[in-house]
């Protein structure tokens, strides 16, 4: 046995076998996501006709369609999830991930949420106000969209509390076993990870109406992700994330709605939310930035 040898058979004979290569997420088909969910979502939105004629939901109260078509449209993602993963092998909960981490890994996400809603609040004003000079229509649809999100009168106190759990509990869950547990996996088995999670949080970023802090908030969740190894600490960044967006949402409906001269004057203090929040932002992305021939979490 030549010395090069020598380290593997010790590793086997300790009962060490180090995995690599993509393992089942090779077999995953990211592009079969759209088509599935759509099918998946007309299926059940048809279901949800059917039970409002049979007065079993009713879809003309306030708040109760944007209720059913939010839970449609996760249902459907997961379900895509679990097909997806069941046929390529993926095991859940080796998917999901092993131990929660320390007392100090957890008080590091929470610093990491505080930065992040920082910069977020400050991206958040600079995009817009540079909307407003470039692109005051895509501002319009924006604002809108947001506005759209607010709770109506006259909404039940049910469907307000299914409202408020789909916003914070079941967005964040999904979202995160679909961006960083499936596509974070698939495309850095792919393309490798550091691509991996570039796209990823691209594709996260572009499906909300604040796309520069959404996309930090989705690099930060998935280096914790690669940093952790559990899908836990991603889930609860963001759902402190939706929790205080949503908390700060219903203060600001009773402010009113912004308008671009409101939003341009606020500029000078973006200027420093971002200032102060970005610098931290940076060294942490730096600090834990993947090796290009990192595996995959999945793989770890």
């Amino acid at each position: 046995m030549n010395e090069s040898e020598a380290p593997e058979h010790a590793a086997d004979a300790a009962g060490v076998v180090e995995e690599s290569g993509p393992g089942p997420f090779a077999h995953i088909r990211t592009r079969t996501l759209l088509p599935v969910a759509v099918v998946v979502g007309a299926a059940l939105y048809l279901l949800l006709l059917v039970a409002d004629q049979l007065g079993l939901a009713e879809l003309d109260a306030p708040l109760a369609m944007e209720v059913f078509r939010l839970l449609v449209a996760y249902a459907a993602i997961a379900i895509w999830i679990w097909i997806a993963c069941r046929r390529a092998g993926v095991a859940p909960a080796r998917l999901l991930g092993g131990q929660p981490p320390s007392p100090v890994s957890w008080l590091a996400t929470a610093g990491l949420l505080a930065v992040g809603l920082v910069f977020s609040m400050g991206s958040w004003y600079l995009s817009a106000s540079a909307l407003s000079y470039i692109a005051p229509g895509l501002l319009d649809w924006l604002t809108e969209s947001l506005a759209a999100a607010e709770i109506p009168s006259g909404a039940s106190p049910l469907h307000q509390t299914l409202w408020h759990l789909e916003i914070v509990l079941l967005a964040p869950v999904v979202e995160e076993l679909l961006f960083r547990g499936v596509l974070v996996n698939r495309w850095g088995a792919k393309w490798g990870i550091r691509t991996g999670v570039l796209a990823s949080s691209a594709i996260f970023a572009c499906l909300h109406a604040n796309p520069v802090g959404v996309f930090a908030l989705g690099l930060v969740a998935a280096l914790l992700y690669l940093r952790t190894g559990t899908l836990l600490v991603p889930i609860v960044l963001h759902v402190g994330n939706n929790l205080i967006a949503t908390v700060m949402g219903e203060f600001a409906e009773l402010e009113g709605t912004l308008e671009v001269e409101q939003i341009r004057g606020s500029v000078p203090e973006a200027l420093l939310l971002v200032g102060i929040a970005a610098p931290a932002l940076i060294w942490y992305v730096r600090r834990n930035w993947p090796r290009r021939d990192a595996p995959i979490p999945y793989m770890r």
